[in-house]
């Protein structure tokens, strides 16, 4: 294993990477620079095998963070995992490393550290994901399950002008008083994503593969964007914001999103992990299912 540090220059190995193996939603380059941030520094952990994982380190507290899900083949994901795992802990002095898995994932680690010097620690969130899939999919919202979503619709249409752009079209000062508008609102476990929407606006949005902003009254009041799942055809809509400036502005700038990405072509839309709160909120668009992701650290055994 070797640990690549400076992940800008890198840019093409990695890309590579998620090319061949990429599997899950934030297997993004562009996603991935946005998370770094001050003392927060990106580090991309590469095997021999040409898989990888997306991974950050905070030296002031001595702890590693793991993006998302090994980028790797099924059968090989298990094996990396562990193998970063012990080379971190026995070679970076780490006293803890957080990551986010999925449910089966998650079962195969705790078996494959049963007998090691590491243990698991509790989760410390649970994160709903709902994904639509895009052929059962209604835009035209009919019937009785769709009459409040109908109604915002309609009523929101009738009472303002709107209008839809690119939100990389935007001048970026505007866009990022959408950001302060959302967090205003938002609770203390959303506010560490302040700094990724902000690094978001001012990368122009790179790694996406589309974005769009409501204009509401002459305002702009929302982001959507997102990207395409590695090796799939599959959608991830990573990011969702908007400035509680009008009634509705939320179900509108959602469904907004669902009704465009179905026009092109999707097979699936996956609308994010979330606590239960939002995941309320994101069952109002009549998801296919949803799944879950466990966040968790692992630490030595004492």
């Amino acid at each position: 294993m070797e640990l690549i540090n400076e992940t800008l220059n890198a840019r093409a190995e990695i890309e590579e990477c998620i090319r061949r193996n990429g599997f899950a939603p934030e297997h993004n380059y562009g996603y991935y620079q946005w998370l770094e941030e001050s003392g927060k520094k990106n580090i991309f952990l590469k095997f021999s095998d040409k898989s990888g994982i997306l991974a950050q380190y905070k030296s002031k507290v001595s702890t590693w963070y793991f993006i998302s899900m090994p980028i790797a083949q099924q059968k090989n994901r298990l094996k990396i995992f562990v193998e970063a795992l012990e080379y971190i802990f026995n070679n970076k002095s780490a006293k803890k490393v957080m990551v986010e898995l999925t449910e089966e994932l998650r079962s195969q680690l705790i078996l494959a550290l049963k007998d090691s010097k590491l243990r698991i620690g509790r989760n410390n969130f649970i994160y709903f994901w709902p994904v639509f899939d895009m052929k059962n999919w209604d835009e035209n919202l009919k019937g009785k399950n769709w009459k409040k979503i109908r109604n915002i619709r309609n009523r929101f249409y009738e009472e303002h002008d709107v209008v839809v752009r690119d939100s990389q079209e935007i001048h970026p000062d505007k866009l990022k008083k959408i950001v302060n508008g959302w967090l205003k609102k938002r609770s203390s476990i959303d506010r560490p994503l302040y700094h990724r929407y902000l690094n978001m606006i001012n990368c122009n949005f790179d790694g996406a593969d589309f974005t769009r902003s409501l204009i509401v009254d002459g305002e702009a009041c929302s982001i959507t964007a997102g990207w395409k799942i590695p090796n799939s055809n599959d959608y991830y809509s990573g990011i969702g914001l908007y400035n509680y400036n009008f009634e509705g502005i939320g179900e509108i700038s959602n469904l907004d999103d669902l009704v465009f990405l179905k026009k092109q072509g999707f097979e699936k839309v996956d609308f994010g992990g979330s606590g239960k709160n939002l995941l309320e909120f994101k069952k109002k668009f009549l998801p296919s299912f949803i799944y879950k992701t466990y966040s968790f650290p692992i630490v030595r055994n004492v």
